[in-house]
């Protein structure tokens, strides 16, 4: 079951993103802000598969939450959303995925699947990809 950090500072739009991934088999683990995020993932980081994160947020960006992460576990996926269309610095990395809001839930599970498949993980020989992700 793939493990997914989840980041949203609007409380409605984090449970609705949880509940759709964890019907299809995610353990869904969630933040409301980027400092929230990066205390889970001094806990889980190991586990994570995955940070989906709004682009905007109060204090701390996903952006920079993700430049944060990133020291921490280079390979990290992340799928940034957002509903501004602001400039993503690490779109072009197949590392990187981007959704605008409003997005169907199908294209946020389809965009997941498809990043937790990408051979971009590599930490000291475990590599995360496969091709096993949200199997029942």
């Amino acid at each position: 079951m793939p493990a997914i950090l989840l980041v949203d500072d609007e409380p409605v739009i984090l449970a609705m993103l949880a509940f759709a991934l964890e019907s299809e088999g995610c353990s869904i683990l969630t933040a409301g802000s980027g400092a929230e995020a990066i205390s889970i993932f001094r806990t889980y980081g190991s586990t994570i598969d995955l940070m989906i994160t709004d682009v905007v947020m109060p204090e701390m960006g996903g952006p920079r939450l993700a430049a944060e992460l990133l020291t921490e576990d280079p390979g990290l996926p992340v799928l940034f959303v957002s509903g501004s269309c602001e400039a993503i610095p690490f779109a072009t990395s197949p590392q990187f995925g981007f959704l605008a809001k409003p997005f169907a839930l199908k294209d946020l599970v389809a965009e997941a699947r498809s990043l937790m498949r990408r051979e971009v993980r590599t930490v000291a020989g475990y590599s995360s990809g496969t091709n096993a992700v949200f199997a029942r």
